[in-house]
């Protein structure tokens, strides 16, 4: 299990013993698989998911709103909770300076393309530095509607390298690299960390602090 073998020791290595929030994007078990483990060994004190079924968490819809430690996190879909949260019901979170200034980000889960024409047409405001690739790449998201109307600078998707459903799609990452968006995938540079200031952001990526390389330099 993921949760177990990878989200706890790295939380663990950092220092990070207990959770303020754990928010599920959706249902499907590599966003939703090792929950209740978190939640064991984590204590979160506030939980959000899009799933009305999941007791003890917060209805994860648009309108919600929460800061933490000077940020604000503004849910942008869905616009009401269902009984099995599966990739359209994914809970999009736009994160951002209390003050609204300085570098933003969009977590997206795994929305396909309708989910992406309905979020254009009902959040006012999405236009984001950083963005989480909806769905991993994959060729049923990230529209050039989406992506004309978020308008982002940094692209990062969350993928294993090899991985049996062959994600990232090429022709969607195409559609980044058109737009001059940096892309920058899990499965190519490993761990990605986002320092950032009041106003830019700065990037580091796992296997650039490392000189071990398991993978072989021409695959890159």
């Amino acid at each position: 299990m993921v949760a177990e073998s990878t989200i706890l020791p790295v939380l663990e290595n950092i220092g990070i013993k207990q959770l303020d929030y754990l928010v599920i994007s959706h249902d499907d078990s590599d966003h939703a698989g090792g929950k209740a483990l978190i939640s064991e060994k984590l204590s979160p004190q506030y939980r959000y998911s899009s799933n009305y079924n999941d007791a003890g968490y917060l209805p994860c819809i648009k309108g919600q709103t929460w800061n933490w430690q000077g940020l604000r996190f503004t849910v942008q879909w869905p616009m009401q909770q269902v009984s099995r949260a599966r990739n359209p019901h994914s809970c999009v979170v736009r994160v951002q300076a209390e003050n609204q200034q300085g570098p933003s980000l969009l977590l997206t889960g795994d929305i396909d393309a309708i989910a992406e024409l309905m979020l254009v047409k009902h959040a006012p405001r999405l236009t984001t530095d950083i963005v989480l690739v909806p769905h991993h790449g994959s060729k049923t998201s990230s529209t050039n509607t989406f992506l004309d109307h978020v308008k982002p600078s940094l692209a990062l998707v969350s993928t294993g390298i090899f991985n049996s459903w062959n994600l990232p799609s090429k022709v969607v990452k195409e559609r980044y690299q058109q737009r001059n968006i940096q892309w920058l995938s899990t499965g190519r540079v490993g761990q990605i960390t986002i320092n950032v200031d009041d106003e830019s952001y700065q990037v580091r990526t796992q296997r650039s602090m490392t000189a071990t390389q398991w993978y072989r330099p021409k695959w890159l």
